[in-house]
């Protein structure tokens, strides 16, 4: 007699419990090693993955094990042939999931790691840089059991901002020290003024976290380099892991000619986005977010956009 294949499904049961739909159950914090082929390159990043779907009222309990085996099959497939890309690996796990659990109506699945991936930097060649990723797909099996996916990709760089108010009030001391000492150094006011505008004035400049998450239509591609760029550009401009002398001068002088609060650097965001991916779908969703470690401050500064393309379209394309 086989005692197991005789014990009662408890996660089955039907009655006993309280009548609620659960949105989300699973498994999380499950660390693994993945391989993705990126630029003709392998990559190895050890990411935290989750695995949750929904559990309808009239069902007592989940099988978890099965969100195990889904991660585990899916790790072992691309441990043979690295991922092209980060949300084929999510959306083979969606899929298995609705297999798997046939009670469900919804799936999600969760990625999150640190990438070290090479990057071209001018003057430096290639160099290693890291960036936060967070990959989000979600499975839904509609009324006509089919399969609806979707990708949510989430990346976060850092930059550096130089802060435009602290730079006027430096300004406004230097333009009053020149005027009181004009006539010591024979200097008009168009002299002064054009001293003005060539010598970067002093300001607190800080590092900034640039976060951008956007939804990957079907059939449509975002590149992890073209999001990291996009925020790197938002600011005053680009940290480095390594900056020798001249480097880290030609830095400091031009993140201090191009002084930018939060809300520019958010608002350069989604222009940049924008314009990248302004052939997405209308009701493709993103949420932009600049957090500025403030050098002077206690605390720190912050802006956020949440958004879609189309909205983007509707106030943009009117300017």
């Amino acid at each position: 007699m086989n005692l197991i294949s005789e014990l009662p499904d408890i996660q089955n049961e039907t009655s006993g419990f309280v009548k609620l739909k659960i949105n989300k159950v699973g498994i999380t914090n499950v660390r693994s090693r993945v391989k993705i082929r990126y630029n003709h390159k392998e990559y190895e990043f050890t990411p935290m993955i989750s695995a949750v779907v929904e559990l309808p009222s009239i069902q007592r309990g989940t099988h978890m094990s099965r969100n195990t085996e889904t991660i585990e099959e899916v790790i072992d497939e691309i441990s043979h042939k690295p991922a092209g890309k980060i949300e084929g690996i999510t959306k083979n796990m969606a899929l298995k999931l609705l297999e798997k659990h046939e009670y469900t109506s919804r799936v999600e699945v969760k990625l999150k790691g640190i990438l070290v991936m090479d990057v071209f930097q001018e003057r430096k060649g290639k160099v290693q840089k890291s960036i936060e990723i967070e990959i989000k797909t979600i499975g839904d099996r509609n009324e006509n059991n089919n399969n609806l996916i979707k990708h949510y990709l989430t990346i976060t760089t850092t930059g550096m901002i130089a802060c435009p108010c602290g730079q006027e009030l430096s300004r406004d001391y230097a333009k009053a020290m020149l005027d009181k000492r004009k006539k010591e150094f024979n200097l008009d006011d168009n002299v002064i003024e054009d001293i003005l505008n060539l010598v970067p004035m002093a300001t607190h400049s800080q590092r900034c976290i640039g976060t951008i998450m956007i939804e990957i239509p079907h059939d449509y591609e975002v590149e992890l380099l073209d999001l990291m760029e996009i925020i790197e550009k938002s600011m005053s401009g680009i940290t480095y892991n390594i900056l020798k002398r001249p480097d880290e001068g030609k830095l400091i002088r031009y993140s201090h000619l191009n002084p930018r609060f939060v809300e520019d650097c958010i608002r350069i965001m989604a222009l940049k986005i924008y314009n990248k991916y302004k052939a997405f779908p209308d009701n493709a969703h993103l949420n932009l977010k600049v957090e500025s470690q403030e050098s002077i401050h206690s605390h720190n500064a912050v802006a956020e956009i949440d958004s879609t393309i189309g909205k983007l379209r509707q106030n943009l394309e009117k300017e």
